[in-house]
């Protein structure tokens, strides 16, 4: 089961890599645990984004 805080792991990573990698943008659409991935983007810094919870629908700006 995924639990809060391996949803946020497993956000980090992915987030930390994407902008490792140069990646600027990305769009997530129904993320089971959308909090915890915004935990992660302001965690690794840097990053701007934002959140419709109506449409669950994430677009994320990396700068």
């Amino acid at each position: 089961m995924l639990t809060d805080d391996l949803a946020r792991l497993s956000s980090l990573v992915s987030v930390a890599a994407m902008a490792k990698n140069g990646v600027t943008y990305f769009i997530e659409a129904g993320a089971p645990r959308p909090r915890e991935l915004i935990k992660a983007i302001n965690e690794v810094g840097g990053l701007g984004g934002a959140w419709s919870h109506h449409q669950r629908l994430m677009c994320v700006v990396m700068g």
